[in-house]
């Protein structure tokens, strides 16, 4: 009876602890699931947060009537903005998305500045079709950005896909803070990081400095650029700073101070003149 006794102990011990370990693995295996699980959950809500994009404030400043769009690129034109207007709403692949007279619209940030500009006064819309071909594009109305860049400059050739690409991803950073060092877009970026960060979306590794980056590509007339061209400035005698063209106008994309953040200006504005030491394209 006592040899009976204790064989039934062991082997109630040792279902109490086979018990006990199968308990342990369903344990384990769903704290990995619920492990798993937050992850998804926070891919999903990184991912939706990328797809809401970035709060972004601008103000319309290097053309007298920008389109308003329903959509992105190629959406329905609504309307027109006129030079100094202010734009607030989020800024994602070039576009800033907008409340328009009540509705959801898209206006290219290429055309925005994150500096305020003076306002001009009101452009009406011209619904006539017998507009004088020569006309410069900043007195065209609603129009088509790109069909105005071609009217502008005949002879300018249409950029190739790949630098109007790198041009639409620096857009999306405008408003971005400046961070030496950085070529995060979580954190920020320095100029060079910018630059780096841009073109490593595109399959092209450039090295995280200015000076290096100069050697990069071929070298483009200032009177030639395009989109996605990397313009070079020495503000102190040597070269040190570096931006993304976005437009064939001279219009780029920059980390540009610590104050300022990601924000555009122009190469042709006389500042730009002065410290202007050349350009290069990737493509």
């Amino acid at each position: 009876k006592e040899k009976n006794a204790k064989i039934k102990a062991e082997e109630a011990k040792k279902d109490q602890e086979a018990k006990k370990a199968q308990e342990a693995k369903v344990a384990k295996e769903q704290k990995v699931k619920k492990e798993k699980n937050n992850e998804n959950v926070q891919k999903n809500q990184e991912a939706k947060q990328e797809e809401k994009g970035q709060a972004f404030t601008g103000w319309v400043y290097n053309t007298n009537a920008l389109n308003v769009r329903d959509k992105a690129l190629n959406g329905k034109i609504l309307g027109a903005l006129t030079k100094g207007t202010k734009v607030s709403g989020e800024i994602l692949n070039g576009w800033v998305k907008f409340d328009y007279k009540g509705k959801t619209a898209y206006t290219s940030a290429a055309y925005l500045s994150t500096t305020e500009v003076a306002s001009q006064p009101e452009v009406k819309e011209n619904t006539q079709n017998n507009q004088n071909p020569q006309q410069s594009s900043d007195s065209e109305e609603v129009v088509d950005e790109q069909e105005v860049a071609v009217e502008k400059k005949q002879s300018t050739p249409v950029a190739n896909v790949n630098g109007q690409q790198a041009a639409n991803i620096a857009s999306g950073f405008a408003g971005s803070p400046y961070v030496w060092g950085s070529s995060n877009p979580s954190v920020g970026f320095d100029c060079s990081g910018l630059v780096k960060y841009v073109y490593q979306q595109l399959g092209v590794n450039l090295p995280h400095s200015s000076g290096a980056q100069f050697n990069s590509g071929y070298s483009v007339n200032i009177n030639s650029l395009q989109p996605g061209d990397i313009v070079f400035f020495s503000n102190r005698g040597s070269l040190d700073h570096v931006g993304i063209v976005v437009s064939s106008d001279g219009t780029f994309i920059h980390a540009s101070t610590p104050k300022s953040g990601v924000k555009y200006d122009n190469v042709y504005s006389s500042y730009y003149q002065k410290v202007f030491s050349g350009a290069r394209r990737i493509f």
